[in-house]
C-alpha cells in the first residue's frame, strides 16, 4: 500500500465507530471481526498472561541495584550532551454510565461510577528505540506489578553495569503521582 493512502485509511478509519469499521472489514474480507466485547477480553487475557510473567522476573534480579547511579544534574540544552530519556504520563478513563437501560421491560441497573487509572511510561534503551511498560495486572484488573516496579526492572536490564552515572531526562506533565515516582 502505498503511504498516501495507509495514512488516509488510518486517518479515516480512526474516526470511524468500532462497528463501522468491522463492518468495513467484514464487507472487504469476508470475515466477522470478533464483537468490541470480545476484543477487550482478548485484551485483558493478553495482559494477565504477560504480567504473570513479570513477578519472577523482578524477584530474580534480586542481586543487582534497583537503579544505576543517577546523574543528579544533565545539561539538557547542550546538544553534545548524552541522556537517557524518561517520559511518561498517566491517562484516567471513565468506566461505563453509572445507569445503563437494559431494555423497555427490564429495569435499569446502578453501578459505581469510577475512573481507571493507567500509566504509561517510555524508557530510552541504549540501542534506540522506547520499550512501553506499564503495570501488571491480573484477571481482575488489580495491579499485580507496579508500573515503577517495571521501568526500574528496565533499568536494571539495560544499564546497569555503568561506570558514569545515568544522565536521566524525565518528560512528564508534572501531575503529582509522577512527580512522586
Amino acid at each position: 500500500m502505498r503511504a498516501r493512502l495507509a495514512e488516509f485509511n488510518a486517518y479515516d478509519s480512526n474516526r470511524m465507530s468500532y462497528a463501522e469499521v468491522a463492518g468495513l472489514l467484514e464487507r472487504v474480507t469476508g470475515q466477522p471481526l470478533p464483537r468490541d466485547q470480545t476484543m477487550q477480553h482478548l485484551v485483558v487475557a493478553k495482559a494477565v498472561e504477560v504480567s504473570q510473567q513479570w513477578p519472577s522476573e523482578s524477584q530474580a534480579d534480586t542481586a543487582v541495584p534497583l537503579w544505576p547511579e543517577v546523574r543528579p544534574q544533565v545539561d539538557w540544552y547542550d546538544p553534545q550532551s548524552e541522556e537517557v530519556l524518561l517520559l511518561t504520563d498517566a491517562m484516567q478513563v471513565k468506566q461505563p454510565k453509572a445507569s445503563r437501560g437494559q431494555g423497555a421491560d427490564t429495569p435499569t441497573v446502578e453501578r459505581e461510577t469510577k475512573r481507571v487509572h493507567t500509566e504509561v511510561w517510555l524508557v530510552a534503551q541504549p540501542t534506540d528505540g522506547f520499550p512501553s511498560l506499564t503495570a501488571g495486572i491480573d484477571a481482575r484488573g488489580q495491579e499485580v506489578v507496579a508500573g515503577i516496579e517495571r521501568v526500574r526492572w528496565q533499568f536494571q536490564q539495560d544499564y546497569t553495569g555503568r561506570s558514569e552515572p545515568l544522565p536521566v531526562v524525565a518528560i512528564t506533565d508534572g501531575a503529582r503521582t509522577i512527580r512522586r515516582q
